[in-house]
C-alpha cells in the first residue's frame, strides 16, 4: 500500500501539472492540503513558518469508544476480500466539473428560505454549501428517476478537530471526520419545496454535528440506498497553492472512488470569491440530465 504518489507533467513549454494522491490512512483532506501548501511553501520560499508545521500525534486523540479498533477490524475484513465485479450492465460512470457564481448560489440560498417559510417553520438561513448540497441532491434524484417511496441519502463528512474534548489542535495531521447521513423519500425531494425541504434537513443535520460529542453517534451509512455522497470542502482554499509559478490555472479532483456514481467534488472557485466549483460522478446517461437541472437551476 502507497502512502503517497506524486507525479509531476511539464505541459507545452511553461506549463507544469502537478498530481498528488494520498491514502486516506494518512490524513483527511484537510491533513492533505495542509500537506500540498507546506511543500509549496517550501519551493516557493525556501523554508517553511512555524505556524504551518503540522502535528503527527495519534494519542492526542481520545478514543472512549474505540474507534481505531472498529476501523483497523474493517479494514482488515476489507483487505481479505475481493471487491465483486460490478453488474454486466452497469454503465460506465464520467465525471464533469461545473462553477457556480456567488450570485446563483445566493438565489439558491434566497429561493430555499423563501419556500421553506411559505409552509413550514421559518428557516431564516442556510449556507452555501447546503444550498448547493440540497440543489446537486434533488437534482441527482430527479436525474435518476428514483421512485417516489424509495429511501435516498446525502452523506456528508464534519471536521471534528474543534469539536472533541479536549479539542485537537488545528494543526493535528491526520483523520478527525465524522460521517454524517441525511435521508429522505424520493417524493419529498421531487416536490415543488423539495429544493426547501432538502436544505432544511441539511441545515439541521450540520447543526446537529457540531453540537455535543461529535463521535458518541458516529456510525456507518447503508451503502444500499441511493444518493449523493460529497468530499472536500471549499474552506480547504485550494486554490492558494503557489508553487513559485502563481495560483493554479486549474485544479482537477479525482474523487476518492472514480467510477462513484453519486460521488460529489466541492470546492471554491478559482476566480469567483464565494462561487464553487463542484464535480460529480455520474453515468453518462444521467449526467446529460443532470447538467440541464443543475446548470438550469442555479
Amino acid at each position: 500500500m502507497e502512502a503517497l504518489a506524486v507525479q509531476v507533467t511539464r505541459v507545452g513549454e511553461d506549463g507544469v501539472a502537478v498530481g498528488v494522491a494520498m491514502h486516506h490512512v494518512v490524513g483527511d483532506g484537510r491533513a492533505y492540503w495542509s500537506f500540498v501548501k507546506a511543500w509549496a511553501e517550501i519551493c516557493r520560499t525556501g523554508g517553511l513558518e512555524a505556524r504551518a508545521w503540522q502535528l503527527v500525534d495519534r494519542d492526542v486523540v481520545r478514543d472512549s469508544l474505540e474507534l481505531s479498533k472498529f476501523f483497523f477490524e474493517s479494514l482488515t475484513s476489507q483487505a481479505t476480500k475481493r471487491s465483486p465485479p460490478p453488474p454486466p450492465d452497469t454503465p460506465p460512470a464520467m465525471r464533469k466539473t461545473f462553477v457556480l457564481s456567488r450570485p446563483c448560489i445566493q438565489q439558491l440560498k434566497q429561493t430555499a428560505v423563501a419556500n421553506f417559510q411559505k409552509t413550514h417553520h421559518p428557516l431564516d438561513w442556510v449556507s452555501s454549501f447546503e444550498a448547493v448540497c440540497a440543489h446537486a441532491w434533488v437534482c441527482a434524484t430527479r436525474a435518476w428517476r428514483v421512485p417516489a417511496r424509495t429511501s435516498t441519502v446525502f452523506n456528508f463528512t464534519v471536521d471534528c478537530r474543534s469539536l472533541l474534548h479536549p479539542a485537537l489542535p488545528e494543526t493535528y495531521f491526520g483523520n478527525a471526520l465524522k460521517p454524517c447521513f441525511v435521508e429522505a423519500e424520493a417524493c419529498e425531494l421531487l416536490r415543488d419545496d423539495g429544493f426547501a425541504r432538502a436544505c432544511a434537513a441539511l441545515h439541521g443535520r450540520v447543526r446537529g454535528a457540531m453540537e455535543g460529542n461529535p463521535i458518541s453517534d458516529w456510525r456507518l451509512g447503508d451503502a444500499s440506498l441511493v444518493g449523493v455522497h460529497v468530499v472536500s470542502s471549499p474552506k480547504f482554499r485550494s486554490y492558494d497553492v503557489d508553487f513559485g509559478w502563481g495560483r493554479p490555472r486549474w485544479i482537477e479532483f479525482v474523487p476518492l472512488v472514480p467510477n462513484a456514481a453519486g460521488t460529489m467534488v466541492v470546492a471554491e472557485a478559482r476566480d469567483d470569491e464565494g462561487g464553487f466549483q463542484v464535480t460529480m460522478v455520474l453515468a453518462q446517461a444521467h449526467m446529460d440530465e443532470f447538467s440541464v437541472l443543475f446548470m438550469g437551476g442555479a
